[in-house]
């Protein structure tokens, strides 16, 4: 009988029991789970840290929206309609004139007064406040901003800018909200949107325009200005001279505007308007990068095709045209040519790369008349006549960086800005009358009109800054004739290229009467005028020698060369048909300038 051996096993071929191996099992679990919630806790914290920057590149972006608003929209604050229901918000009541408001966003113990205004144009960031989360959606995140001006105390003179970005998540574990702050201050002058539109330091301001001001003649009722004139079914005829003018503003940014226009008929009834003529054109330029406007623009204006404009009625056929071929060219220019800049004489202005606007417009072709045609078939007659002009009205404003020039000629440092204009008239007839024939009986010594201006001609400049001459305004020709009624002759005004002060004359009542065929005319005509003076004392504001607490001001603008009032009474056979008033403003040149030195010039 064979029995088996048993072999003892070695020590190094033992296994692991169940137990053990479970223990092991258990405990590698133990630290796979430990390690997962770490892995997942890790990769939350990475997403929150990217939506907390995704957050801050949004505050940074509206910050920077902030920074380039005008500090004068900054200032104006924000609109009292826009925080009602912020619970950021507390106003002291309803949205009203001297309302308050209190900004309190629960963080970093910041409680400061609102800046309000109870309506207003505030824009974007400032309005609206609050941007609906909806906008801001990034990866399935929705961000909501929120924007704030307020101050540190009621008299600070500085503002803080405050943006919230508040935002959850499934990482977030609640509201998360990152907030920005910055502080805008601006010194009290730089407070203007076209020409220092952020709020960055103070520069050197220059501000300039010059041109013509409003010239014309208007006919109305003579008693009642809002009324129909008697007997001609209308209430007014107006005609506007030519014009032009041009501007300069120039701190942070430079602005430059020019216009020019022809000479424009309108006619007015109760019902109706028409006009003739009158054409405009306009150009601009800047530097400011975020605007549409060329940094040169030029352009020019024909009178289009014109016609007699009327009102008429049983007292006759009242017409006015304007001048027929007016022509005009203007430019504006951030950085002038060699050629670019022309002055108020028609030369090159020595403005090289610096900023020029100018116009000139010119009147030609036939003249601009008011005639009078009194109904069945009694004479007809000029009431006023405004011939073509020799030359043309010219305006230019130019900043002038460089000396040896005939304007700003030392200048120097930040330079000098020189405004100039001007103009020549043709020859201007006020106040006519029939044309005398044999039976009739014109006033004694009737020489054809009231008011004669013949051969004006008249120049301004003023300037500013380091190099600037003093204002100057000068009528280089003219002669001015008038009819006294009162003794029958015709006057010449000997000093009206250099009046010292106004003058002020009462021409009094002239009447004549005129038979044609059956028809006997009686017109009557008074009239007053106002004569402007051609040497006005130079108007040089500069409070502060420096220009840097106040700005420094020089103007060369003197009254309307001439204002008259002519009055108008018509009878035919006896029979009152018309009266009427015709007022005249020949206008009058004009040159302005303003400078005001950088804080730490």
């Amino acid at each position: 009988m064979i029995i088996a051996g048993h072999r003892r096993l070695r020590p190094t071929e033992d296994g692991f029991t169940l137990i053990e191996l479970s223990v092991a099992m258990f405990i590698t679990l133990l630290v796979l789970v430990a390690l997962a919630g770490s892995f997942i806790g890790s990769l939350s914290g990475v997403a929150l840290a990217k939506q907390r920057q995704v957050a801050t590149g949004l505050a940074t972006g509206v910050m920077e929206q902030f920074r380039a608003t005008d500090y004068g929209t900054l200032s104006a604050g924000m609109t009292c309609s826009d925080v009602v229901g912020d619970p950021r918000v507390s106003l002291s009541g309803a949205c009203a004139s001297g309302v308050t408001g209190t900004f309190t966003p629960g963080i970093a113990s910041i409680s400061e007064p609102l800046v309000l205004q109870v309506s207003g144009p505030a824009a974007a960031p400032i309005m609206p406040h609050i941007r609906p989360a909806a906008t801001s959606k990034i990866e399935n995140v929705a961000y909501g901003v929120s924007t704030y001006v307020s101050k540190p105390t009621l008299t600070a003179t500085s503002f803080d800018l405050t943006v919230l970005v508040s935002w959850t998540s499934s990482v977030s574990k609640g509201i998360k909200t990152v907030i920005q702050r910055s502080v805008a201050y601006s010194p009290s002058r730089c407070l203007s949107s076209a020409t220092h539109p952020y709020a960055g330091a103070c520069q050197a301001a220059f501000n300039g325009d010059s041109g013509l001001t409003k010239a014309g003649i208007t006919v109305l009722n003579a008693d009642d200005g809002t009324s129909n004139i008697p007997g001609l079914n209308g209430k007014k005829l107006d005609l506007t001279l030519n014009g032009v003018s041009s501007t300069l503003s120039a701190e942070q940014i430079t602005n430059l505007t020019a216009v020019t226009s022809t000479t424009d008929a309108d006619a007015y009834t109760a019902s109706s308007h028409t006009s003739s003529g009158g054409s405009s054109t306009s150009v601009a330029a800047d530097t400011d990068p975020s605007s549409a406007a060329a940094s040169t623009s030029t352009g020019s204006v024909t009178q289009p095709s014109t016609s007699a404009v009327s009102l008429s009625d049983t007292g006759g056929f009242l017409s006015l045209a304007p001048s027929s071929g007016d022509t005009g060219s203007l430019s504006s220019s951030a950085a002038s040519t060699g050629i670019s800049c022309i002055d108020a004489a028609g030369s090159v202005l020595s403005v090289l790369n610096q900023p020029c606007s100018w116009g000139a417009v010119q009147a030609t072709g036939s003249s601009s008349v008011l005639n009078l045609a009194l109904p069945s078939g009694a004479p007809n007659f000029n009431l006023t006549s405004i011939g073509t002009a020799p030359g043309p009205t010219r305006s230019v404003v130019a900043r002038v960086g460089t000396a040896g020039g005939s304007a700003c000629p030392t200048a120097s440092g930040v330079g000098c800005l020189t405004a100039q204009a001007t103009r020549t008239l043709g020859t201007v007839s006020l106040g006519g009358l029939p044309t005398a024939k044999s039976g009739d009986v014109p006033p004694a010594g009737w020489t054809g009109s009231l008011i004669t201006v013949s051969g004006l001609q008249e120049s301004a400049y003023s300037e500013v800054g380091q190099g600037a001459r003093s204002p100057s305004f000068t009528r280089a020709g003219g002669t001015l004739t008038y009819y006294d009624a009162a003794t029958g002759t015709v006057k010449t005004l000997t000093n009206f290229k250099t009046l010292t002060s106004n003058f002020s004359a009462n021409l009094g009542t002239t009447t004549g009467t005129y038979t044609l065929g059956s028809q006997t005319a009686v017109v009557s005509l008074s009239g007053s005028m106002v004569v402007g003076a051609a040497a006005p004392l130079p108007n040089v504001a500069n409070a502060d020698a420096t220009c840097k607490l106040s700005a420094c001001l020089s103007s060369a603008t003197p009254a309307s060369t001439l204002t008259a009032t002519l009055v108008y009474g018509i009878t035919l056979n006896g029979v009152p048909t018309t009266r009427f008033a015709v007022t005249v403003d020949l206008g009058a040149i004009l040159a302005r300038s303003s400078y005001k030195a950088a804080f730490d010039a």
